[in-house]
């Protein structure tokens, strides 16, 4: 009896040792071992942070901060040779975002005639929602006041730019790009030397915010911005009229040709060509009106062109010019028979448009310049029609004289720059012709007319006339600008 006794004992404290040891077990299988917890492979440790700190898939992760720059310089080069040249000036400087727990780190900013840029970073962490409104988030304005509490009346614009970020130790680094700081004439500012106080806008996710206000010292010098200058001093002896190029200038954001012409004589209203080195070539046009002279802020007769910035000085370039444009005397009218728009328009099983005349069944209006005019396309719709003209220059006849689309503004007695051509369109029942402002170039041969339906409506046809026409024809002349001397 007491063997049976000791043995029910043995097997009670057998049973109670089991069921505690379970209850341990289950205890740390939920709730997770310390001990356990600290084997974790630092690769699961980053995954999991990497989980909680997700980013769009647009935006570059870096493992250092020079990675940033190269980034950014993939998307705008002239950037790394700003940076080369020490044109960026370091800020340095982090401002707290009113009303919000996020800060905006200012890093490096640049000044130059034709923009301004800086870098800046937001905490990955401040930014709510990242992954569903990565797109909006950025800088959007800034606003400067001189340190005597005044309005600074420089002050560039502001916003951000290039949508892939990259991000670096757990911060959004972005670039902002505006205006140049501009006088009163709209001219960039030469030169600054000047202590603000500023406060800059910025979007995130959950709304629109700014920051507290931080002194910035804005000091630069223009000049910084030239790599060189080349005068070239020669008359270019065209059919079309002289022309005088004056200079090269390079720059890091762009290169700028200078030409000069006598209003009093015959000159182009426009050329092309290209700036050639070895192994680049900056294709460039340039415009003789004089509204256009006076938005690039030059004297009356000089005129400038602006194409792609070199990064080094080359060796020598090739100044080619490849076509010279006149404004002819030439123009073409025709009718357009329009008498079914308004039965269309009317019919409630219409569809929605009507393509009266498509490429296949173009027609030829007239011949100029060796280049046949067509109607290309004629299509109705419910808020009116759609006219596409099309110029067909003959290879066959290859004589290098052709009607050209591409062309500048002028400025009319009584009317606001617009296109080379000037396009009246009349109906019998209005006196007064449609408005230029109906017309939109789509491609280099082509241009479509916007009719409005109150145009077409009780009309029978439209009287189109198009004059002034730019005659296009192609050159060969070419200048070496030795860059070495």
């Amino acid at each position: 009896m007491t063997k049976t006794k000791n043995y029910q004992k043995k097997v009670q404290l057998t049973i109670g040792v089991l069921v505690i040891l379970c209850l341990f077990i289950g205890t740390q299988f939920f709730m997770g071992d310390p001990v356990m917890d600290a084997t974790l492979s630092e690769t699961e440790a980053e995954d999991k942070e990497k989980e909680e700190m997700d980013i769009p898939v647009q935006w570059k992760e870096v493992e250092t901060k020079e990675e940033i720059y190269e980034h950014f310089e993939s998307f705008i080069p002239y950037l790394k040779t700003a940076a080369d040249r020490g044109l960026f000036q370091d800020i340095n400087q982090t401002v707290t975002i009113q009303d919000h727990r996020g800060e905006v780190y200012l890093d490096k900013i640049w000044f130059s005639s034709q923009g301004t840029f800086l870098y800046y970073s937001l905490s990955v962490e401040d930014i709510a929602d990242l992954p569903s409104n990565h797109h909006n988030i950025g800088m959007n304005g800034v606003s400067i006041e001189t340190m005597d509490g005044e309005l600074f009346p420089h002050s560039p614009t502001m916003h951000s730019t290039i949508p892939e970020k990259a991000v670096y130790e757990g911060n959004v680094y972005l670039l902002a790009s505006g205006s140049p700081i501009l006088d009163e004439e709209g001219r960039p500012v030469e030169k600054m030397n000047e202590t603000v106080s500023a406060y800059f806008n910025v979007t995130l996710p959950d709304g629109s915010y700014r920051t507290e206000e931080t002194t910035l010292g804005l000091e630069y010098d223009l000049k910084d911005n030239l790599l060189a200058s080349f005068p070239i001093e020669q008359t270019l002896e065209l059919e079309d009229g002289d022309i005088y190029i004056k200079e090269v200038n390079l720059d890091v954001m762009s290169t700028e040709l200078q030409i000069q012409v006598e209003e009093e004589q015959n000159h182009p209203v426009q050329v092309e060509g290209q700036l050639k080195t070895e192994d680049q070539a900056h294709p460039f046009h340039i415009y003789f009106d004089q509204p256009r002279a006076e938005q690039q802020n030059k004297e009356q007769a000089i005129y400038s062109a602006y194409t792609s910035p070199f990064s080094d000085i080359p060796s020598d370039i090739e100044l080619s010019f490849i076509k010279s444009s006149t404004i002819s005397d030439q123009s073409y009218s025709f009718a357009l028979d329009v008498s079914d728009f308004e039965e269309w328009r009317n019919d409630e099983d219409a569809s929605y448009q009507l393509t009266k005349i498509e490429s296949a069944d173009e027609k030829v209006i007239t011949e100029i310049f060796d280049t046949e005019v067509l109607i290309d396309r004629l299509e109705y719709n419910h808020e009116g029609a759609e006219l596409t003209i099309r110029y067909d220059y003959s290879v066959e006849e290859d004589t290098g004289s052709f009607l050209s689309l591409e062309a500048p503004s002028f400025l009319h007695k009584g009317s606001e720059p617009w296109l080379d051509t000037n396009i009246t369109i009349k109906n019998e029942n209005d006196e007064s012709p449609l408005s230029q402002a109906n017309i939109h170039r789509m491609e280099q041969n082509s241009f479509t007319l916007i009719l409005p339906s109150s145009f077409l409506e009780e009309s029978e046809q439209l009287n189109i006339t198009v004059e002034d026409l730019l005659h296009t024809r192609e050159v060969s002349e070419k200048l070496t600008i030795n860059t070495s001397e």
